[in-house]
Parts: C-alpha cells; sequence; structure tokens
C-alpha cells in the first residue's frame, strides 16, 4: 500500500479517476484499467483502488507512478470496504470513481453517495448469474450511478432490458488496444522459444482458467484432430491458478492429451507468444468486446471464436475470422481443418483481421471514456449510444 497524494483542488487540475476493481490479476478487464491508466491524457489522473488482490499488471502500473491503493478488509468486511473506500477516495481528492465489477460497483455506491463523488461504471461482459439478489444489487446501485458503459452493445441491451437501468444512464465503449510491438519474431522463431517444433501447427488460446471460458471443449477439438493433424500442439497461454486449472489438468491426462498440450503459465509477452499461432481459438459462452481476440487479430490470426456477446461484432464470418455455433462441435472441426489444409487462406483472413484491429485502438477507446468523464461532471443529460 503506498502513500496517500496530497490532495489538491487547485482549478484546472487534471481529473482525478479512482479505478476501482475486486481483483486486479491477469486478463481482459485488468488490461483494460492498465490501458486506460497508461493511455491517459494529461487532463486526467488515474489512480486505483484494489479490494482483494493484485497480480502482475499493477506491479507494471506500480513502475509508471501511477497511484494505488489495495484494501486490507476481509471479502465479507462490508462495513469496513465502504470505510476504507471512502477514506481512498476522500484523501486522493477523487473526482470520478470508475468501477469494473460488481462487488466494486456496489461498495463504491455507498461511498459515491456519502461522499458525493461522480460515479462511472463499466461492464466487461454479461453477469454469470441471473439471480433476484443480483438483480436487486445492480438495480440499488445504479440509483447512485451517473453512467453504466457496456464494453458491447449486447450487454448494453441486457442491463437496459433484463436490469431495467434507464437507457439515458447506458452508453457503449469497445475496447482497445495499445499498437504492437515493432517486431516480431518469424513464427518458426517464436515456435522453437516455446520448445515447438518450427513445423508443427499450433492452434492457441490466450485466456483464464475460468468454466466460463469453456476450454474442455477445446481440449475435445484437439482429441478430435490429433489424429488428422499429426504436427498438431494446443497452446495455452494463462495464468496457472485456481480449482478450474486443475479440473482441465485432469481432463488432459484423461484425453491422453499431455504430448499435445503446452500450459504456458502467465505470459507477459502475449504478442510474441501469438506470432507462435496458425489459428487462435475461443470458445467462450459469453464474451464482450474480447481484448485476447482483439489481440489475436492485430497480429494477424485466423480467429475461430463461439457465435455469443460482443463477438458477432467483430468478426464477420469467412472474411476477417470465423464464428461457430456452440452446439455444432463438426462446423468447429471442419473449420480448423479447412484453415490446416489452406495456408494461403490463413494469411487471407489473417490480413483482414489485422485490418480489423486497427479499429480498435486504445487511443480511441481512452479518449471516450474522457468525454465520458467530462459529461460527468458537466452533469450533461446523456442519450443512449
Amino acid at each position: 500500500m503506498i502513500d496517500m497524494p496530497s490532495p489538491t483542488s487547485s482549478a484546472g487540475r487534471p481529473i482525478r479517476i479512482l479505478h476501482v476493481v475486486e481483483n486486479f490479476g491477469v486478463g481482459g478487464l485488468e488490461q483494460v484499467i492498465k490501458t486506460l491508466a497508461l493511455c491517459s491524457s494529461p487532463l486526467v489522473k488515474p489512480h486505483i483502488c484494489v479490494l482483494r488482490w493484485t497480480g502482475a499488471f499493477l506491479e507494471d502500473l506500480d513502475r509508471r507512478d501511477i497511484p494505488w491503493w489495495k484494501l486490507q478488509a476481509p471479502p465479507d468486511g462490508f462495513r469496513r470496504i465502504v470505510r476504507d473506500l471512502g477514506s481512498v477516495v476522500a484523501g486522493a481528492d477523487i473526482d470520478i470513481i470508475h468501477c469494473h465489477d460488481l462487488k466494486s460497483w456496489f461498495h463504491a455506491s455507498f461511498v459515491a453517495r456519502r461522499t458525493k463523488t461522480k460515479l462511472l461504471v463499466t461492464r466487461h461482459g454479461s453477469f454469470d448469474r441471473r439471480t433476484l439478489k443480483q438483480m436487486a444489487l445492480v438495480q440499488l446501485a445504479s440509483l447512485s450511478t451517473d453512467r453504466v458503459i457496456a464494453v458491447s452493445p449486447d450487454i448494453a441491451s441486457d442491463l437496459i432490458g433484463r436490469y431495467h437501468i434507464p437507457d439515458r444512464k447506458v452508453g457503449v465503449i469497445v475496447n482497445g488496444l495499445p499498437p504492437p510491438p515493432d517486431t516480431l519474431p518469424h513464427p518458426g522463431a517464436a515456435k522453437l522459444r516455446l520448445g515447438l517444433d518450427p513445423d508443427s501447427f499450433v492452434l492457441g488460446t490466450v485466456t483464464r482458467f475460468y468454466p466460463v471460458k469453456n476450454i474442455p471443449l477445446q481440449l475435445e477439438l484437439v482429441e478430435a484432430l490429433r489424429s488428422r493433424i499429426p504436427n498438431l500442439v494446443y497452446v495455452v497461454a494463462a495464468p496457472i491458478e485456481g480449482k478450474h486449472f486443475q479440473e482441465i489438468d485432469t481432463i488432459i491426462d484423461a484425453k491422453k492429451l499431455r504430448s499435445h498440450v503446452r500450459l504456458l503459465g502467465f505470459r507477459p509477452d502475449i504478442p510474441e507468444v501469438l506470432s507462435a499461432f496458425d489459428v487462435f481459438i475461443m470458445t467462450s459462452h459469453t464474451e464482450g468486446t474480447s481484448i485476447a481476440l482483439l489481440e489475436a487479430m492485430q497480429a494477424g490470426l485466423p480467429a475461430v471464436v463461439s457465435n455469443v456477446g460482443g463477438n458477432v461484432h467483430i468478426i464477420s464470418s469467412g472474411k476477417n475470422g470465423y464464428l461457430f455455433d456452440l452446439d455444432q462441435f463438426d462446423a468447429l472441426k471442419d473449420i480448423v481443418m479447412k484453415l490446416y489444409a489452406d495456408p494461403s487462406l490463413r494469411q487471407r483472413i489473417g490480413e483482414a483481421a489485422v485490418e480489423t484491429a486497427r479499429k480498435y485502438g486504445a487511443a480511441s477507446m481512452a479518449t471516450r471514456y474522457q468525454e465520458e468523464y467530462f459529461r460527468i461532471l458537466q452533469g450533461i443529460h446523456h442519450e443512449n449510444q
């Protein structure tokens, strides 16, 4: 925990934003916060508060002189979290609290009401569970919320239609990526760096070991294709942690896939890892605007992704990637086999993917959020976007 920055109320100072999140590990949500913090204009001063635990991304931000806190309250310590978060808001003279998950949103709604601080929330995905309690929490928190930003139109529609948040409060800002590195290794060299045969056909993903990511379906795909693609290797870049990882590891052994699977753990060099892939795959049950998908497209990879959520707004099937229905396993196999058999098709799809990824820039995303901050502080009425 760092020292509290000195509060200031000088006229014309940058807008002080406090990004609040329950956990700051490694994933798309955390990548968006990191990108917003690093891409902020001089008109915005980012701060970060984590309710539970932190990871490598936040350590990287610490080296960039971005103030952050990790609260010491127990997970069920509602009053203490509200008290400590309120102290951070007051001590750092925060103008807008910007929350990124339900738990931080619920706690921050009480802080915003007490301190009369503006509150903006980003919904990075659909809610995993749709219980009456959850709906009540969302509706209660929304009363103290000035603006709710969804990362895809589907999520915005869900917030308005299912959770009854007024449409004037809801907007859409899709996620964006920083520019790729200037130089990346040749695919063969990238495979060698991962200990793979340069001639291997790499089917890969960048993910987390969460049930919603549907990794068992990818293992089923590897099992089905290993006899048809003799040089097949399935690569997973994901932090090796949690109960679900243990379940996945057990499935790998049960299907006798260990020789075809490479579990890389957390990798800070995702662009270099993606250089080793031939095809990117994502089988999630739900997605917002997937950072992993955008990174794969930015790397020039043909992506095969489930026909859910924000994926359908990014991928035009057969042009810049492929969509498949989760209940159509044979179609998934056929798409991968088609890409395996035709390197020129992979190249053509990959080139179109790069063009699409250019539309999802970090600078544009950061500018859109900055505009939201200004509107909130000026009390400008929003029309649904």
